[in-house]
Order: C-alpha cells, then sequence, then structure tokens
C-alpha cells in the first residue's frame, strides 16, 4: 500500500529483501547538488488494547475518535508510533511546491519486535547525506541519541504435577495500571503488574503454602505490563487469610505508586474458581518466582551529563 502510494505520488518507490519501503524524489532543478536527505518513519505499531475490548488487531481496522483537537482510538493504540513519522514521509513525497536536495524515504519493517528492517537494509541502498528520524512525540525537539535495551527471551521447561485433592484454587488479578511504551513512558516509574504480583505471591507461597498453577502477564516485550493474574492453590483453611493478604498488598501498591498510577482504578482482587488438576512444580515455582522477581524494571540509570536523559 505504501509503495503505491508513493509511486501514485510520481516518485520512484519499492519494497527491499527487509520488506521495508524505500522511496525516492529527485531535487528541485538546480538543487541537485544538495546534500541528500534520508526521511526515516517505521510501519508497524504497538498492538495494545484494554481489557474489555472486542478488537482483533488481525482483522479489525483502528477505530478512531476526534476528540477537539486530537485524534484519539477507541480502546486502543493508535498507530500514531509511528503513522505520524509514515504520513510526514508522503506528505513531503506527494508536495509539489517543496524546494528541496535529493530526498529519500526510507519506511522500515518490524521496528517494534526488534528493528528487523532496520538491521537487514541492503548495503548501499540509501545515497543521502542526512538521515532524520521521524519517530519522536515532543513538538520542537531533536533527538541526538537514545537509550539501549537487551530483548531476552528465556523459556523454562518442566513437568506438571498433580494438584492436592484437599486444596481449593483462587484467581488473583491486577488490573487497572497505566502500563505504556517502555520507550517513552519508563522515565516515568509507573508500576509493572508482574513485578507488583510477584512480590504478593512470593509472600503468599511463603506464609499460606500457596502453589502456583498459572501466570498471565504482559503481552508485548516493549509494553510495560499494566494487567496480571495468576492461579494458585492453597489448604482451605488458608482462604480468608490470602483474601486479607490481597487486600494488603493493594493498600501496599496503592500506597506506593501514589501520584504516578491513577489509584482509584487500581484493581486487585481474588475469586474462587475451579481447582486445576495440575499445578507446577515446588523448586520450578520457586525458581520461577524468583526470576521475575529479581528482574530488573525500569530504567537502570538517568544520565549525569544531561538532566532527564535515560
Amino acid at each position: 500500500l505504501i509503495a503505491r502510494l508513493g509511486k501514485e505520488a510520481g516518485v520512484e518507490a519499492f519494497q527491499d529483501p527487509a520488506g521495508n519501503i524505500v522511496m525516492r524524489k529527485p531535487a528541485t532543478p538546480g538543487m541537485e547538488n544538495r546534500k541528500g536527505v534520508i526521511m526515516q518513519a517505521h510501519m508497524d505499531m504497538v498492538p495494545q488494547k484494554a481489557p474489555d475490548s472486542k478488537h482483533n488487531f488481525e482483522t479489525d481496522p483502528i477505530e478512531t475518535i476526534i476528540d477537539g483537537d486530537w485524534v484519539r482510538a477507541n480502546h486502543t493504540t493508535l498507530g500514531s508510533d509511528d503513522g505520524l513519522g509514515v504520513a510526514t514521509i508522503m506528505a513531503v513525497m506527494e508536495s509539489k511546491d517543496l524546494q528541496h536536495g535529493p530526498i529519500e524515504g526510507l519506511i522500515t519493517a518490524d521496528e517494534e519486535t526488534g528493528m528487523y528492517g532496520a538491521n537487514d537494509l541492503p548495503a548501499g541502498e540509501l545515497n543521502g547525506d542526512i538521515l532524520l528520524n521521524f519517530d519522536t512525540e515532543v513538538w520542537g525537539e531533536f533527538v541526538i541519541g537514545s537509550a539501549g535495551g537487551i530483548d531476552i527471551t528465556a523459556t523454562l521447561d518442566y513437568k506438571e504435577v498433580e494438584t492436592d485433592k484437599e486444596d481449593a484454587a483462587v484467581k488473583v488479578t491486577l488490573k487497572g495500571l497505566k502500563g505504556g511504551h517502555s520507550g517513552i513512558e519508563i522515565n516515568e516509574g509507573r508500576a509493572n503488574a508482574n513485578k507488583c504480583m510477584v512480590r504478593f505471591v512470593r509472600e503468599a507461597i511463603s506464609e499460606l503454602d500457596a502453589r502456583l498453577a498459572s501466570w498471565q502477564g504482559g503481552n508485548m516485550r516493549n509494553a510495560i505490563p499494566f494487567q496480571a493474574e495468576v492461579v494458585l492453590t492453597l489448604p482451605k483453611e488458608n482462604i480468608e487469610a490470602l483474601n486479607d493478604l490481597v487486600a494488603d498488598w493493594k493498600d501496599e501498591i496503592c500506597d506506593e505508586f501514589e501520584g504516578i498510577e491513577t489509584t482509584e482504578n487500581i484493581e486487585f482482587f481474588a475469586e474462587n474458581v475451579e481447582t486445576p488438576k495440575m499445578q507446577v512444580p515446588a523448586e520450578i515455582q520457586d525458581n520461577l518466582v524468583d526470576a521475575i522477581y529479581a528482574c530488573h524494571d525500569g530504567v537502570l540509570r538517568m544520565a549525569p551529563s544531561m538532566p532527564e536523559i535515560v
């Protein structure tokens, strides 16, 4: 679609082997010797939705809402990261009255999942001298550097064990956190649902003989988890104490993130569920919980020479 729009605008446009779209617009007559400019954005987005949204990102278009001067999405991410950059590039490519030197547009693929389009960019494909990256949200600011990051995909193989038939089961849910993009809001100290949940689970295991049956939390490598839920099994006589522990941890989380999260939106509750037939072995459970507890969350260090820079 993007390549077709480029061709319709009268510029050279094609898709390279990495899935990127490249467009070339010749210089205005008399400006051929100016330095070439590459405008770069990415075409993919982070598909996040509110828990009550029925939106299917694979089949449904983004439902937009006009809110005064703003365009918003209906309980989903909008895609302005980096639709704004793509739109800027297309506006320049379609313009008939701009005076400019040689211009190239590079719209990369799979930025959000690991920079695959940029990493696999064929050598020698671009000719420009200056690259402008259109992937920011702050009007009037130029970004001259960026914090790094590491992606880790970890797997743990184990064989489930049978649940004690005398135990009860409880599903504990934490939701209503702001979440956010780890490349934008990571410096705001927002709550990570998995990191909050693991503190509760550790105490439930050590104090109430709870066992882990399942854990669901987070769904994107670059999105701060805003919801998590676990299913725990435990002796029936400890259910009341677990409910009290849930209430205590809700107060703890709300106090800890007062002024950062919208605490009146935070929900942390337990509900009785059917006892599952299988659960995680105790040793694996402890290793898994300890690993989540030990994972760093948030900014490692702010740049001392540049205030407010990660």
